[in-house]
């Protein structure tokens, strides 16, 4: 017999018990069954089945049977992590982990939550050490505030050309406008506190307080030639490094009268002075020519005195007046004594 579908499930040598159409008896013989096939089994269908365990009878299974047999043999190759965790034995705290996470121990009735906190780092997020804290204790409370910027190994930001601090700076405006400002640097007591000018690599010039052993005094001063001057605490003016025991005497002024004679003493006002300001000047260029050591030529296009190093030309040249004064009295002595 042949039935039409598209596709069939064979089953063979199967006993079978029918009438012999040769014999005209009943008998017993293999023979194929031929079924259509089914998509979609129900509870109710039956399966034949070969029991290698039973002399391989014949028996039968049903569709409820098989979905018993398959979910218990999965059930124990899969966990089953779903559904809702309705009781907890204890929730557990741990330190695994790169970032805040929670997982849940099943397997049991009431499974074990654990928290996972790990160090906090600039990368992760978790929790803070007891040095952590102590750093982050007690801050400035939520507002704007300048970014300190620290410039080490003499590498400048290649935008960096001035650090603008005013009531009109954007981040501290509110807090500069109508108020006075101080920039402080808090130095450690009894010890330097100063800014550095640098360049190549090496200190040009410091500013600020001196060691302790200088008592405090404010300094500008040359890194490179180790002079300059400072302000002593209640001082009214600037005193210059002057000590004998930092210098060589390499010669002393001569001819002082002649120098001195020589220089033009004026009064004057600089030609971009828009209030025509009257001034007392020496000229560099004659000062230059007698005692070049006061001039500052770092800018050759615009000489400058220092003139507080003329002082020593105007001793040097009273000291000569005296010597003619003293012979002159002499003179006049030994003249009166006649």
């Amino acid at each position: 017999m042949k039935l039409d579908a598209p596709e069939v499930t064979i089953f063979t040598n199967m006993p079978h018990t029918h009438e012999s159409a040769a014999q005209g008896g009943p008998s017993t013989a293999p023979e194929t069954v031929v079924a259509t096939a089914k998509a979609t089994p129900v509870d109710a269908d039956q399966l034949p089945l070969v029991d290698s365990a039973a002399s391989n009878v014949l028996k039968k299974l049903t569709w409820v049977n098989v979905k018993a047999t398959l979910k218990t043999y999965f059930d124990t190759l899969y966990t089953n992590n779903t559904g809702t965790v309705t009781s907890v034995a204890a929730i557990t705290l741990g330190t695994t982990g790169t970032d805040l996470s929670s997982t849940v121990a099943t397997g049991t009735t009431t499974p074990v939550i654990t928290l996972q906190v790990p160090s906090a780092s600039a990368a992760n997020r978790g929790a803070l050490s007891a040095a952590d804290w102590t750093t982050f204790n007690g801050k400035q409370a939520a507002g704007t505030y300048v970014t300190p910027t620290t410039l080490n190994n003499n590498s400048l930001p290649a935008s960096f050309t001035t650090l603008d601090v005013s009531e009109t700076t954007p981040t501290l405006g509110a807090a500069l406008a109508g108020n006075n400002f101080i920039l402080r640097l808090n130095g450690v007591v009894n010890k330097a506190t100063r800014i550095a000018f640098q360049e190549s690599g090496g200190d040009k010039w410091l500013i600020g307080n001196g060691a302790a052993s200088e008592n405090g005094v404010f300094e500008v001063y040359s890194a490179t030639v180790g002079t300059g001057v400072q302000l002593a605490r209640n001082a009214t003016s600037w005193a210059a490094g002057s000590d004998e025991r930092i210098k060589d005497i390499i010669e002393p002024i001569s001819d002082a009268i002649t120098k001195l004679v020589s220089l033009r003493t004026v009064i004057g006002k600089y030609k971009i002075d828009s209030e025509n300001t009257r001034r007392s000047f020496l000229i560099a260029q004659d000062v230059y020519k007698v005692l070049p050591e006061a001039i500052d030529d770092s800018n050759l296009d615009k000489l400058g005195i220092r003139y507080t190093e003329v002082i020593p030309l105007l001793v040097a040249a009273i000291k000569e007046q005296q010597l003619i004064i003293q012979e002159l009295k002499i003179r006049i002595a030994a003249l009166e004594a006649k």
